[in-house]
């Protein structure tokens, strides 16, 4: 028998969302609250979004829905053998 598990992500588009509108990161980033780096981070997938960042964003972009603002991605699907 096998178990088919699938792992699931939280991504924005944020980032593409402030790109359209001339934002700079440096003016994000002091917006959020956070290093540079910190955001760079997150936009890259290396730190994952947090309640704190979803909550801001919603603040920061009103005109958008939360679905607007972030989906679920399927990161990768585990099958596993149980013998």
């Amino acid at each position: 028998m096998a178990i088919t598990a699938t792992s699931t992500t939280l991504k924005t588009r944020v980032f593409e969302i402030a790109d359209k509108k001339g934002l700079k990161l440096t003016w994000l980033a002091k917006r959020y609250g956070l290093r540079l780096e910190h955001l760079l981070r997150i936009r890259d997938g290396q730190q994952p979004i947090s309640r704190k960042f979803v909550e801001k964003s919603c603040e920061l972009f009103p005109e958008y829905t939360l679905s607007d603002l972030f989906f679920i991605e399927n990161v990768s699907n585990i099958t596993l053998k149980v013998t």
